[in-house]
């Protein structure tokens, strides 16, 4: 009984040596190096910090940190749409992975950025992984809505631009929860992210499915909601009708992990156009559709204040 004891113990001891051992080496390595890849040597550094983390949670404590996020509304975070929080049942939940899909120039950055916006909470930061434009190029945008400067200096944002590869990514986005907390975390968006340990000859489809599960992986982690975007497939252009879960392009992996999923429909109405956001996915909840006005010159959307019907809802979704 003794040594059963005892043998945990020291396996514990030899991992963190090794562990320790690795980063010694990694250290020297970053010494010899005359152009070191900055992001690669984190994202290595990171793995082996994950390898030292205890990975089994026995149920005492699984059922402390449940009461912990039961009993805490600060783990809900709002979307800054109303009718959107009363259909996820007051918003999105950490460890919850979101995902918005839409054809180009629907407004998924629009969205994803000012739900990212109303996420965090007082002393909290949302990660933005902006990967189709520079983080500059976002404020310069943002700044067409917060035309006062301290209050656009203010917004609880922090910007990560300089790569798209999935493993530094999660590497920095790890680095910066240890640093800062973290309301949220958005990717805009998923098929520009990397995947430099793809093997050759690997499909897209596998590459973007990978992505897709570390995303929902460091949401859990992490303990925030992550939202990402994602492109829709050709064929939802076609006959302009409404788009579905099986339009989001390259990876059926994405309807898997998400535990919500929003597509953006563009539409002319009464010589004007308008938005619905479909919530096509909802783990816990119902699935209605929002309507909004994309209101560009202030690079934000409004929701219609006009209540929908039950009617309505079955026939956008019955027809």
């Amino acid at each position: 009984n003794f040594e059963h004891v005892r043998i945990p113990y020291y396996c514990k001891q030899l991992n963190e040596h090794i562990a320790h051992d690795r980063v010694r080496q990694l250290a020297e390595e970053l010494a010899r190096d005359g152009n070191p890849d900055i992001d690669a040597y984190i994202a290595t550094l990171d793995e082996i910090r994950a390898g030292s983390v205890q990975e089994w949670v026995p149920m005492p404590e699984a059922y402390e940190q449940f009461l912990a996020q039961e009993n805490n509304p600060a783990r809900i975070h709002s979307t800054g749409f109303q009718q959107l929080d009363d259909i996820l049942q007051r918003g999105l939940k950490d460890g919850q992975l979101g995902v918005v899909g839409g054809r180009p120039g629907a407004g998924k950055s629009v969205l994803m950025l000012q739900m990212g916006i109303a996420a965090s909470g007082p002393g909290q930061t949302t990660a933005v992984v902006t990967l189709e434009m520079p983080g500059t190029e976002l404020v310069g945008r943002l700044k067409r809505r917060y035309k006062n400067e301290s209050e656009l200096i203010a917004l609880p944002l922090t910007f990560l631009d300089s790569t798209s590869e999935i493993g530094s990514i999660a590497a920095l986005l790890r680095v910066l929860a240890r640093r800062k907390e973290l309301g949220c975390i958005v990717v805009d968006y998923l098929q520009l992210i990397e995947h430099k340990s793809a093997g050759r000859g690997e499909s897209r489809e596998r590459q973007v499915a990978y992505a897709s599960r570390v995303f929902k992986r460091l949401a859990i982690e992490l303990q925030v909601p992550v939202i990402i975007g994602s492109q829709l497939n050709r064929d939802s252009t076609r006959d302009d009708r409404r788009p579905r879960l099986s339009d989001l392009r390259e990876s059926g992996a994405i309807e898997q992990d998400a535990d919500v999923v929003i597509l953006l429909h563009a539409q002319e109405k009464n010589n004007k156009l308008e938005h619905t956001f479909y919530v096509e996915k909802n783990r816990n909840g119902q699935k209605h559709p929002v309507e909004a006005t994309l209101i560009g010159n202030e690079f934000r959307f409004e929701e219609h204040a006009e209540e929908r019907t039950t009617a309505d809802i079955d026939e956008e979704y019955f027809p």
